[in-house]
């Protein structure tokens, strides 16, 4: 007992059917759901109720929010677009609203948030380094490079969190090259 549009027709012409043939499948467009397979070594962090971000072209410039619903006791193996064999577990994520425009089917692109801290010291990602298994970044102090070590807590794709090493007025290399060393001359951008 399910209305809404039809969105596969499995019979086209008459004809005699065993009883349980599927005929047609129907969607309720206001209760779709995301699937998403997530890798295995980052899906124990997950955890049902973690929100999530949807994006996507499929939803133009919008943003929309969703909350993780549950987690498939058991992996599979998939191979990613590089060819490399990974294990991955699925996911299925809720949307917080509905979302007229979304078709099933469509590609998105989600972020699961599975920890968050607020007002804290953070830095562009891309600034971190590990060396001799420590964190480090750049500091600029009179003019110079150093090489300052850091404890760094959650990282996302742009931004670290840096708990101890460096205070909040710290002038941090944002970008450092591969060819900047320790005592180096540097000239901050504006």
């Amino acid at each position: 007992p399910v209305s809404g549009p039809i969105l596969e027709k499995y019979v086209e012409d008459r004809r005699v059917l065993l009883p349980g043939t599927p005929i047609v499948k129907m969607g309720d467009m206001t209760t779709l759901e995301i699937e998403c397979d997530v890798l295995s070594e980052e899906v124990v962090k997950v955890k049902p109720g973690n929100p999530v971000e949807i994006s996507g072209r499929a939803l133009g410039d919008a943003a929309h929010t969703g909350t993780v619903k549950r987690i498939y006791p058991s992996a599979f193996m998939k191979i990613s677009a590089l060819g490399i064999e990974q294990q991955r577990v699925k996911v299925i994520i809720a949307f917080d609203e509905p979302v007229p425009a979304l078709r099933p089917g469509t590609r998105l692109d989600v972020k699961i948030v599975t920890a968050e801290n607020q007002d804290v010291l953070a830095v562009p990602e891309r600034a971190t380094f590990r060396r001799e298994g420590q964190w480090h970044v750049f500091t600029v102090e009179n003019g110079r490079a150093r090489i300052t070590p850091v404890t760094i807590g959650l990282k996302n794709d742009d931004l670290a969190e840096i708990v101890s090493g460096i205070g909040p007025d710290a002038i941090v290399v944002t970008e450092p090259r591969n060819d900047l060393e320790d005592n180096a001359r540097v000239t901050p951008k504006r």
